[in-house]
């Protein structure tokens, strides 16, 4: 029931021939996989190898392809069940994610626009006061609490520019850490 084939180093090697088996086809390829195990660890360790590759019984072998190929679909059914339910979460975190970013900048975009108006009209009325001074000290006053009022109204708004950027990123990021975090 074995063959004896001849190798490239003139070395004669057994292939083993499975003794019985529920189909051709699982023969065939425990057959395939003991002669390529042996072919596979000739040059490397040919006697211990080979003797502990002839010892492995075609039967056990044809007994784990069988287990194999009949555990195959239910893994591979639980695999694809797990795949889809993750796919399916990552997914609508994904969507949550966008739908945040989006909500954040808008509303960081309209902060900006209602700031640089602010401030556009600040320096307008500013200017305006300033020519209708009677007097140069006058003038020089009315500039300088102008400036000052300008510059705390700029740092409180990029203050409020800032702080809602900052949560815009943690709300945007916050449902896939939670996809990730969950698992």
């Amino acid at each position: 029931m074995a063959e004896t084939k001849k190798s490239s180093s003139n070395r004669s090697v057994k292939r083993a021939m499975p003794a019985k088996a529920a189909t051709p086809a699982a023969d065939l390829l425990a057959s395939d996989v003991q002669n390529t195990m042996l072919e596979a660890a000739e040059p490397v360790m040919p006697a211990t190898v080979q003797a502990v590759v002839q010892a492995v019984k075609p039967e056990a072998m044809l007994d784990a392809v069988h287990m194999v190929a009949e555990a195959t679909p239910q893994v591979m059914r639980h695999v694809a069940k797990r795949t889809e339910e993750s796919r399916e979460v990552l997914r609508a975190a994904m969507q949550e994610a966008a739908t945040a970013s989006t909500r954040g900048a808008l509303e960081v975009n309209d902060k900006m626009i209602e700031a640089f108006r602010a401030q556009s009209d600040a320096a307008f009325d500013l200017w305006q006061s300033t020519l209708r001074a009677g007097s140069l000290p006058e003038a020089v006053q009315l500039q300088t609490a102008g400036l000052r009022n300008a510059y705390e109204t700029a740092t409180a708004q990029w203050q409020d520019i800032a702080a809602t950027t900052k949560r815009w990123f943690g709300q945007s990021v916050e449902p896939i850490q939670a996809v990730w975090t969950n698992r």
